[in-house]
């Protein structure tokens, strides 16, 4: 059950509101007293705040403060009297996702601006998630091999496949890729001539490239290793050792 931090004068206002959601949520009251509202954020980790407003004063400019400072990915309804009210909340609360609703509210509008808000916030982790991740470009002539790898690295990192050379500088031109893992030995344009073609070129000479070689291929890749710091991976690969060079490859290039 998720958690809301219900901020307000303990009266019946508040007391109605608590009624409102205690079916549908783990429900904790505080005062408007910021030190009291940041330790019940760091006990609570609450999903979302509500601030019920029932006059206007300093104090509450503090709170908006301190939820746009500290808290602002916890999303924030407020419940209160007056538009204008909302309007001077929201000037403090720009990069908080926010709400309000006037006076007098029901049960039902409350429950769907509570739900709104929590969904808005679940799709911004989820676009968080996957902003986050890196962008590898996997380059191999063995479909085999792009399936087992992409299937390896696929829970941590945005992987896209070429299956040649060609296709590989254009993906480089069309993405923004974090780390290539460069077949070395490969069918027409070979690892050697791609990555020779990414150090021409000033948009990928930066971009760090990883070796994928077999064992009788390792001397090959370790006299072009001489140019660059990012090494080689041994086919068949395996999770840990790739996750490692791409870290260390991107930590490189920082």
């Amino acid at each position: 059950m998720k958690t809301i931090l219900l901020i307000g004068k303990i009266d019946d206002i508040a007391r109605s509101l608590h009624e409102c959601l205690i079916d549908t949520y783990n429900v904790q009251i505080c005062s408007e007293n910021v030190e009291h509202i940041q330790g019940m954020c760091r006990i609570t980790n609450p999903a979302m705040v509500i601030v019920c407003q029932v006059s206007q004063d300093d104090e509450d400019a503090t709170v908006f403060d301190f939820f746009n400072g500290q808290a602002k990915k916890t999303p924030l309804l407020l419940i209160t009297s007056r538009e204008s009210w909302a309007t001077e909340a929201k000037r403090h609360l720009e990069t908080v996702t926010f709400d309000y609703l006037l006076r007098p509210v029901t049960k039902d509008m409350v429950l769907e601006k509570c739900k709104r808000l929590l969904d808005d916030r679940s799709d911004l982790n989820s676009a968080d998630k996957e902003v986050k991740k890196r962008k590898v470009l996997l380059v191999d002539d063995s479909p085999v091999l792009l399936r087992n790898v992409r299937a390896l690295l696929e829970p941590r990192y945005k992987v896209f496949l070429a299956n040649s050379g060609k296709k590989a500088l254009q993906i480089l031109k069309e993405r923004e890729i974090d780390v290539v893992l460069l077949d070395y030995i490969m069918p027409g344009m070979d690892g050697l001539e791609v990555y020779n073609q990414m150090l021409a070129d000033e948009y990928t000479c930066n971009i760090p490239v990883i070796f994928l070689t077999g064992v009788n291929q390792k001397q090959k890749a370790l006299e072009v290793l001489q140019t660059m710091p990012f090494g080689y991976v041994l086919k068949p690969p395996d999770r840990e050792e790739l996750e490692d060079r791409i870290e260390e490859a991107v930590a490189g290039t920082i």
